[in-house]
């Protein structure tokens, strides 16, 4: 059973301690170094002494603005880093920031225990990945033939308007609105109108679209910020979002990006 070295860097000690219980109680403890910290000073300390990190946990806001997980992953952690970093906060704002660097799992505190869980094992899935790949790597440069997966392409909805098909990327629609019988489709080009219903529409999306509204359907790639009774979109579009479908478009959201992480 190989050995990580976890690092848990959270200001508020209470929350340190509840955390490093959850891992502690994890079927995927076994072999996990832990080391916790209260600061990004304390976590650069560490990393300037030339000690390796495989799994990094850690809060976002870190007690100032000037202090928060998002740059400190960026700036000791890049792209390409082996470090697997989970993070664990009580904002679920931050789920779209966090994509500015590179990242295992997005948890949302009260950390449920599965969902640590799953954090865990897919750090350690990656770890391991990882050192199987540097162990084939010489063979494929002295010659083996590596597979080459094969191309995917977007989804795409086609609508039929005044005699012409007209081909709509899924990826590029930002959110959809119905009106009647019309539907607009919103965007990064603009907006588009054609006669078409919302649940036939929703039908030929792919995954990673959620119904947040009677007349809405949103891109969960989109979404910045969940509100009361909206959604900021990355266009700044708010989109509206009814009390009943709250808690499914936040499921939704957090699913989405952990299939994404």
């Amino acid at each position: 059973m190989p050995s990580y070295t976890v690092c848990i860097v959270e200001d508020n000690a209470e929350c340190a301690a509840a955390l490093i219980d959850r891992v502690a109680a994890s079927p995927f403890s076994e072999g996990l170094i832990i080391h916790e910290m209260a600061s990004r000073a304390e976590l650069e300390s560490f990393v300037s002494e030339g000690r390796a990190i495989d799994i990094l946990i850690t809060d976002i806001n870190l007690g100032t603005d000037a202090a928060d997980g998002i740059s400190m992953v960026r700036d000791l952690f890049p792209a390409g880093s082996k470090t697997q970093v989970i993070y664990a906060t009580g904002y679920i704002e931050y789920c779209t920031p966090v994509y500015e660097t590179q990242h295992v799992y997005f948890l949302v505190k009260p950390i449920r225990q599965s969902a640590l869980d799953d954090a865990l094992k897919k750090a350690q899935e990656n770890l391991a990945g990882q050192n199987v790949q540097d162990g084939q790597t010489e063979q494929v440069s002295q010659g083996a033939r590596a597979d080459v997966p094969p191309k995917s392409f977007p989804c795409a909805l086609t609508f039929n308007v005044r005699g012409r098909t007209i081909v709509v990327d899924a990826d590029r629609i930002e959110y959809l609105e119905s009106e009647r019988r019309k539907l607009r489709l919103h965007t990064d080009g603009g907006v588009m109108e054609v006669y078409c219903s919302l649940a036939d529409a929703q039908a030929m999306l792919p995954e990673g679209f959620v119904r947040c509204h009677k007349s809405f359907v949103v891109n969960l790639a989109d979404i910045v910020e969940i509100g009361k009774d909206d959604i900021l979109a990355k266009s700044g579009s708010r989109v509206p979002m009814s009390q009943k479908r709250r808690h499914e478009v936040k499921e939704a959201l957090l699913d989405y990006l952990k299939a994404r992480a």
